[in-house]
């Protein structure tokens, strides 16, 4: 039995030496590394080894699978890094233990995950990008009043990347040749099914049975349906409860015109030339109602099927320029005036009296800008203009506002000599002979206009006048400048071309040479140059346009 058990051991040393000799004293055999075999390497061998075949893996872009979605994830943004050397310290040496030891002589191999590092605040700002860009948003129930009529809007679950478990599966994942799936949460909307429809039978469905009557005073008026309705909407509170809205200050506007006979406006002050000096016409306290209250008063009243009357009140409001404040504006004096001549045609007639009514009356108060389009609107029939020739790309065309440039003109030489900044002039393509040559101006709604600045210290009221044949703008204030004009002479003077038209619209066009010209402005003041202004104007040739249809053609006088 002692010669037995004295062999068992012999042959367990002779075994276990040689296992040892076998196993060396390196990275156990058998060790992976996502895949790569590092088992039996010297500790240098292994991190070498994991450098060239790990390496250029860890600053590859990653693939992330959300649902269907596949992104592309930078490891470097990311916040991600390999560390071979934490990794071969972790795999560690071969093992003195015997179990240990023979297992990974005759078991099979083991494999360990990689050391990484992780910057978490960038890693977790990764993958909240690529949450935003591939969630899908629960949608919230709701109900809409387009064209007067309720519309629900049922609730739908959504979809978002859970950034706690998807952080752990990036550190998982990292340096695997195979994309990485990030989990995923339910979205649930906050107002549900059953919520959208008690709001529809009980707000939405009475809110637009019939029309509200606003009462004020004793006095009365008929807000219809359509008026209010497109103002309304219905937004979840904190418990997913949908509450009326009505938006105030687009309710007021929409129905103002309704409302006017229950108010009085305000009247600012005004000012009108009598005499030949400017008279400050008296503002005027008001009576009116209030957005707020208005929108809160028709909004109680919308659940109700009958008896839909909104009371409001009035309160005072004052004017926004006072009969004092005008009086201390300075307006005393002509600061600066231009008359334009032209020859008569209906249409112009028309346009240039309807631009001069317009803005006619305009106060401009110290710093304040001023805008030709603004002021006067968009020239259409509704505005109280009417077709007429105007220029398009170098071509005579008809279209509403003809003529309107002539008031704009005018409107620029009064503010050139007043000395205010001009803010934006555009000139016409082609001269126009009866314009000074640079200082002339066109206007097209939106993109063109005629804006200035008032620098003085005074405010500035803009008066005009006209007849059949002339139209006159003057600024009156408080003067501060001697305004000089003059201007270069012409260059690059370039001729105009021939072109025979036989479209429908074609208006015949007297030829006219393009050139460049320097405009300028000298502003004096007590007697001293303060100020040179220079203006760069191109004109383009006017080309001889002859119509082949007489009878649709229009001389351009």
């Amino acid at each position: 039995v002692l010669l037995g058990v004295g062999g068992t051991a012999t042959l367990f040393a002779v075994l276990y030496g040689g296992a040892v000799a076998y196993a060396g004293d390196g990275v156990p055999r058998g060790t992976t590394v996502r895949g790569v075999d590092i088992g039996g390497l010297s500790p240098q061998e292994a991190e070498r080894k994991l450098v060239e075949r790990l390496g250029p893996r860890a600053s590859e872009p990653m693939t992330v699978q959300v649902g269907d979605a596949r992104l592309r994830l930078d490891p470097k943004r990311a916040g991600l890094g390999f560390d071979p050397r934490g990794t071969v310290v972790a795999a560690g040496t071969r093992s003195l233990n015997p179990i240990k030891l023979f297992g990974s002589l005759f078991g099979g191999g083991r494999e360990i995950a990689p050391k990484i590092t992780v910057a978490e605040e960038q890693l977790r700002a990764s993958l909240e990008l690529v949450a935003e860009q591939v969630a899908e948003r629960p949608r919230e129930g709701s109900i809409t009043f387009r064209d007067g009529t309720p519309k629900a809007v049922m609730p739908r679950e959504g979809r978002t990347v859970d950034i706690v478990a998807a952080e752990q599966a990036i550190r998982a994942g990292y340096l695997s040749p195979e994309g990485i799936t990030l989990p995923t949460v339910v979205a649930k909307p906050k107002v549900t099914r059953e919520e959208v429809e008690r709001a529809m039978k009980e707000f939405a469905e009475p809110a637009v049975s019939g029309p509200v009557v606003v009462s004020v005073e004793g006095k009365k008026a008929r807000l219809p349906v359509r008026t209010f309705a497109k103002h309304l909407s219905m937004v979840p509170d904190a418990q997913g409860r949908l509450q009326p809205k009505l938006a105030a200050v687009e309710l007021y506007a929409d129905a103002e015109e309704v409302l006017d006979p229950l108010q009085e406006k305000p009247q600012d002050a005004t000012f009108k030339i009598v005499g030949g000096r400017p008279t400050v016409v008296p503002s005027k306290a008001g009576k009116v109602i209030k957005p707020t209250e208005l929108a809160e008063s028709v909004l109680a009243v919308l659940p109700k099927r009958t008896g839909r009357t909104a009371v409001v009140q009035l309160h005072p409001e004052q004017p926004k320029l006072t009969t004092e404040e005008a009086k201390s504006l300075g307006v005393k004096e002509v600061i600066g005036t231009w008359t334009t001549h032209y020859v008569p045609a209906p249409y112009k007639n028309v346009n240039i009296h309807r631009a001069a009514d317009l803005i006619r009356g305009s106060v401009i108060l110290p710093g304040e800008e001023w805008s030709l389009n603004k002021t006067v609107g968009e020239r259409t029939a509704a505005n109280g203009f009417v077709k007429g020739l105007i220029i398009n790309d170098g071509r005579l065309y008809e279209d509403y506002g003809g003529g309107t440039s002539a008031v704009a003109t005018t409107t620029f030489n009064a503010a050139f000599f007043s000395g205010v900044k001009i803010l934006e002039f555009h000139p016409h393509s082609f001269y126009i002979s009866i314009y000074p040559e640079g200082r002339e101006a066109t206007v097209a709604w939106p993109y063109k206009d005629l804006r200035f600045r008032n620098t003085l210290d005074s405010a500035i009221v803009i008066d005009t006048s006209y007849t059949n044949s002339s139209v006159t703008v003057t600024f009156w204030g408080t003067k501060e400048y001697q305004v000089q004009a003059g201007k270069s002479p012409r260059r690059n003077i370039r001729q105009p071309r021939e072109i025979v038209d036989d479209s429908v619209n074609c208006a015949n066009q007297n030829p006219q040479p393009g050139f460049e010209v320097d405009v300028y402005r000298l502003l004096h003041k007590d007697g001293h140059l303060v100020k040179r202004e220079t203006y760069h104007v191109k004109y383009n040739p006017a080309d001889k346009i002859t119509c082949k249809r007489p009878e649709r053609s229009r001389q351009r006088r």
